[in-house]
């Protein structure tokens, strides 16, 4: 799934996920929108789907476009305009990825990514060419490790981000 959140105060009391953000605007005939499920869904011994992402501001309105591609380059979805952001009109202060994979209480949790732990990285999905776009054109590629985030270690993994990239997953199930 494609999973695109915003927020103004570290969703204390604002925030939204996917096309329940107001004012993001789709691209008529757009192949993919946040929140679609992405099919065939890549498994352990299955072919492992390619997705790649871009959030870019346009300098000229100040929007902040998404571009998704599936085993493909990537092409526009849509965009928030300027106008519903305050300090994000000027730059980005923080960007989260990863996997997220939730369930209703009281059932199994789903498998996230491919199925496989982050210490399997030709099994695990992951995340890779994670790179910081500088307002001058200028990229460098993220190669620090920022604070990692698993919620239930018996279930999913994370790996630190090495050479602009890691590994995430897990099979899910009960706790």
């Amino acid at each position: 799934m494609i999973c695109l959140g915003v927020q103004k105060d570290n969703y204390r009391n604002t925030g939204c996920v996917n096309l329940d953000c107001p004012g993001f605007q789709l691209v008529k005939g757009s192949p993919i929108s946040p929140g679609d499920i992405i099919s065939p869904v890549s498994g352990i011994n299955t072919k492992r789907q390619t997705i790649t992402i871009r959030v870019s501001k346009e300098t000229s309105s100040g929007d902040w476009w998404l571009y998704c591609g599936i085993n493909k380059a990537p092409t526009r979805v849509g965009y928030f305009p300027a106008s519903l952001f305050n300090s994000l009109s000027s730059k980005a202060t923080q960007i989260s990825i990863g996997g997220h994979a939730r369930s209703t209480t009281n059932t199994t949790a789903p498998p996230m990514g491919s199925g496989a732990f982050a210490s399997i990285p030709s099994k695990a999905a992951s995340i890779h060419d994670i790179w910081l776009i500088h307002n001058d054109g200028r990229s460098t590629p993220i190669d620090n490790d920022g604070p990692t985030k698993v919620t239930d270690g018996k279930l999913y993994s994370a790996s630190p981000i090495e050479r602009a990239q890691f590994f995430y997953g897990g099979p899910g199930g009960k706790s």
